[in-house]
């Protein structure tokens, strides 16, 4: 499985927003052969009721501090993040974002902080003191790029020989961001992404999913909480079919907070195509949200 453990907060704090297909030009940084793609967008997910309520309880202190050293504000600064991966497990993950970084001062921090700063193809390159750890680069006012530094110096390469990000991925990603704030997309079948079990039976994750092969799914977030669809191609009709029933025998056996919207999702098939699209409302996603003491004691007005 992609194992991301930035993503879950990430996508608390930035998922997305305008509903703008994803940027080419940081599509373009991504692998060539990335197995998964991660797309959001950051400006109207914060306007949103949801992305208020999720920057509200960040914690004030490392949130003021960071951009007081720096000058940058998420809600202010930060447009889209695009997430790439080719290894299984997402050792070798890089996250680009576009936006309005003050990079000299992100330099001079990461300089008093013990990093190391170092050109490649005339790009500054950050290595923080721990070993280990990710290494970060600006590739101009607007671009940052997060990842191992094999990873980034491949990204830096295609930036300067003016790659053209292609294949069947490619579609699949416009496709999806082009009606989500926040999406993904992958042609790798699901089975291949999901850890060994033991455990067996129909709801077993490699029985589920064997029949996928490719997948997309998005978020919308608007006024009244969160649209989220899915769609998974299989090899046949009968597939499509038997993951369609699969599914809404899963979701009638729902419990709990997310029974509601779970049991009111829409599934259905067509050719090879399953299709999932649900609602899930604004107090059923702040009761989802980690149990922690708010920033504000109001929301973020914008």
């Amino acid at each position: 499985m992609i194992r991301l453990s930035f993503l879950p907060p990430l996508a608390f704090l930035l998922a997305a927003a305008t509903q703008a297909a994803v940027d080419p030009a940081l599509l373009n940084l991504a692998p060539p052969e990335a197995k998964v793609l991660y797309g959001i967008q950051v400006q109207a997910t914060l306007a949103s009721p949801f992305g208020q309520f999720a920057f509200s309880h960040l914690p004030a202190n490392a949130v003021t501090r960071f951009a007081a050293a720096t000058g940058f504000e998420v809600q202010r600064d930060l447009q889209e993040v695009l997430v790439a991966s080719n290894a299984s497990d997402g050792s070798d993950a890089l996250i680009f974002a576009r936006g309005a970084f003050p990079s000299d001062k992100f330099i001079a921090l990461a300089s008093v902080t013990g990093a190391t700063v170092y050109d490649y193809h005339g790009v500054s390159v950050i290595t923080p003191p721990e070993r280990n750890t990710k290494v970060f680069a600006f590739l101009d006012p607007s671009t940052l790029v997060i990842g191992t530094e094999p990873a980034l110096r491949d990204a830096i390469d295609r930036r300067v020989s003016g790659a053209v990000f292609a294949g069947p991925l490619l579609q699949k990603a416009k496709d999806a961001s082009a009606v989500a704030d926040a999406w993904f997309a992958t042609v790798t079948p699901l089975v291949d992404m999901i850890p060994p079990t033991t455990s067996g039976g129909i709801f077993n994750p490699a029985t589920l999913l064997q029949s996928v092969i490719e997948t997309s799914a998005g978020l919308h977030f608007d006024n009244v909480g969160v649209t989220v669809f899915a769609e998974a191609l299989t090899h046949s009709e009968t597939e499509a079919q038997g993951l369609a029933a699969v599914l809404r025998l899963a979701a009638g056996m729902a419990k709990g907070t997310p029974a509601a919207a779970l049991q009111n999702a829409q599934v259905t098939a067509a050719g090879p195509v399953t299709r999932i699209t649900l609602s899930v409302a604004e107090h059923d996603l702040e009761r989802s949200f980690p149990s922690t003491a708010p920033r504000r004691a109001a929301r973020v007005a914008f």
